[in-house]
């Protein structure tokens, strides 16, 4: 089961809005859908990055049951490859800005209706980031003028630049580098094709764990003290730009605990301290320990293989017997692929079954991607407010 803390969501936008305070947030809610999270941010006054026509319905469903004076949350459709359905969808309800980076996708909204508010998505230089974006969406900017004379050509008004720089940003640089092309692109649609446009969307893949493990990733803090500067340097608040960003993992990756249980134990036929001295191809080398879990990368670890996670594995039951010697154990998921492997060789006390393992940084891409492979079911969840 998760324990999700909806007091670490509301921490987490009041200290985004205290680092970015020109900068408005737009919960990617594909990170996790879960309504009363989304609802928690709605609540709060946070706007929304939606994909997919499911994901608009999420937003205003759970908008309709907001108590009165909290204003509507503004959308932003930032899928720039959508589908002709998605697009009368969205438009019949009320959602008009959205993301574009190719010829087809101006013509389809252009079939729609002109009264889309297209942003385009440039492309980044994405190489210094553990989840990569840039080979699947952002136009290069010898087809900026392309794109541009073709909303032109259909009447339809292109209000902003938008980018992002892959999650697990390791270096500040590419946002000073991505920064500056907007600019340029902003003086170009202006000077060349009359777009005055007014919307610069930074984009999402902050860093919201409340750990960094080997110093790998720049913590937040990090990202906003360089980012804020040339913000205000490139768009300062005289120029009329209303600058926004797509968080998503940084509102809510710490928010959840995942608590699973071991279900069944297997232990090596062979000590380690033997296993040194058999030849490998005699008997393979393996952990001491073998633990089965109730849940796996079918389940809530789904973001081993989609996300790039890594699993920090910790016993939670303090109170069991067992010595605290530290043995190389392996992980498994509860389903029958062999394939469901959280961790190998890392190092835990005895277990037994019963005992109770937590995972913490379990918000962001893992219940949104679960299936119930195997008939396994999802995860339950459990709320409280810190």
């Amino acid at each position: 089961f998760y324990v999700v803390d909806l007091g670490i969501v509301g921490a987490q936008l009041a200290r985004w809005r205290a680092a970015f305070p020109r900068v408005v947030p737009y919960y990617a809610i594909k990170c996790n859908p879960d309504p009363v999270i989304v609802r928690t941010l709605a609540s709060l006054g946070c706007n929304f990055d939606c994909a997919s026509r499911g994901e608009i319905e999420i937003v205003q469903q759970v908008s309709r049951g907001l108590p009165s004076g909290i204003p509507k949350p503004e959308i932003v459709y930032a899928n720039p490859c959508k589908g002709r359905g998605h697009i009368i969808d969205a438009v019949c309800r009320g959602v008009r800005m959205m993301t574009f980076d190719n010829v087809a996708e101006v013509q389809k909204c252009a079939a729609v209706s002109r009264k889309i508010q297209l942003i385009m998505r440039i492309i980044t230089d994405d190489s210094g980031s553990q989840c990569r974006l840039s080979s699947k969406f952002g136009a290069p900017k010898q087809h900026w003028p392309i794109l541009l004379a073709e909303a032109k050509k259909f009447g339809l008004e292109v209000v902003g630049v938008s980018f992002h720089v892959g999650s697990g940003c390791r270096d500040a640089t590419r946002y000073e580098m991505a920064l500056k092309d907007c600019k340029e692109l902003f003086e170009v649609a202006k000077r060349d094709y009359g777009f005055d446009m007014n919307i610069l969307d930074i984009g999402g893949g902050f860093p919201g764990e409340t750990h960094n493990k080997g110093n790998q990733y720049m913590y937040f803090n990090e990202i906003a003290a360089a980012v804020a500067p040339m913000l205000d340097e490139l768009f300062p608040p005289s120029s009329g730009v209303k600058l926004i960003a797509e968080p998503g993992r940084y509102l809510v990756a710490a928010s959840s605990t995942l608590v699973a249980s071991v279900v069944s134990v297997r232990e090596a036929a062979v000590s380690g301290i033997v296993r040194q001295a058999i030849a490998d191809s005699v008997q393979p080398l393996q952990d001491d320990f073998a633990y089965y879990i109730n849940d796996g990368v079918y389940g809530a670890f789904n973001n081993l293989l989609f996300d790039h996670a890594t699993v920090v594995d910790e016993e939670a039951d303090e109170t069991s017997p067992q010595d605290e010697t530290l043995y190389p154990s392996t992980v498994f998921g509860p389903t029958c692929d062999s394939m469901d492997v959280l961790s190998r060789g890392v190092l835990l006390p005895k277990m037994a079954v019963g005992d109770w393992m937590y995972f913490q940084n379990m918000g962001a891409y893992t219940s949104a991607a679960a299936s119930t492979f195997n008939g396994f079911p999802t995860t339950e969840k459990f709320y409280v407010c810190s």
